[in-house]
């Protein structure tokens, strides 16, 4: 990744929404204990681009809660989703307390939510999609926006560029049966190692089949291999 594209932290101010009323999207309404947060953030006006996947919220339905319909937007870079509340309140699904799996109608594409191992072997709470819905060993693909910074121009004619935010390629991540999901490496023979003594099984079928380790359609068979071995 390019060293001008920064990940920087959300800063936002969050309290437990006990008794807090959400919004469903035909308009009503009802009170939730313990289930969201809510958020409470200034955006700066200067910063181009976008953090959610959609600016606009949309039909949606939660795991938890499967008989309503609620009005929802995902927050990409802060990775939260967030529903309309009362009072125009945004809240947010407290993803420290609930697993929970978010389906936007529209689309007809399900967000699932996991614990995972980032780069540097912290474990975070986030949203995934999957690319094979069945199976104990799944192939999942996360959304990705990032922050670039202001930068200046050094000479006058180098172009100003503003700071923003901006969609990057999904990361793909791999989580084995009883595993979290970690990333998955391009490298077959580093790929290879999640397989204790089944590494060489693993490089053979990925080179036999030619398995291009960044195509959906080759993620899948990767992963209906893995779930008939």
């Amino acid at each position: 990744m390019s060293k001008s594209i920064f990940l920087i932290p959300v800063f936002v101010f969050v309290q437990h929404a006990y008794a807090q009323g959400i919004q469903f999207a035909d308009g009503t309404s009802t009170k939730m204990d313990n289930t969201f947060l809510t958020l409470s953030s200034s955006e700066d006006p200067t910063i181009e681009g976008s953090r959610y996947l959609n600016d606009t919220f949309s039909r949606a339905r939660i795991s938890l809660m499967p008989s309503q319909i609620y009005a929802v937007r995902y927050n990409v870079f802060g990775d939260e989703m967030e529903f309309r509340g009362t009072d125009n309140k945004i809240l947010a699904l407290n993803k420290n307390k609930i697993s929970a799996e978010v389906t936007f109608l529209d689309t007809n594409i399900t967000y699932s939510l996991f614990e995972y191992k980032e780069d540097d072997d912290l474990v975070s709470r986030g949203y995934f999609t999957r690319l094979n819905p069945t199976g104990a060993n799944i192939i999942l693909k996360k959304n990705v926006v990032v922050f670039l910074k202001e930068k200046e121009s050094k000479t006058g004619y180098d172009p100003y560029r503003p700071p923003m935010y901006k969609k990057v390629k999904d990361r793909i991540y791999i989580k084995l049966e009883n595993e979290m999901p970690v990333l998955l490496t391009q490298n077959k023979r580093k790929l290879s190692k999640l397989f204790r003594g089944r590494e060489k099984e693993i490089i053979n079928f990925l080179n036999k089949e030619r398995i291009n380790l960044s195509k959906d359609k080759d993620l899948i068979k990767f992963s209906n291999y893995l779930n008939n071995l």
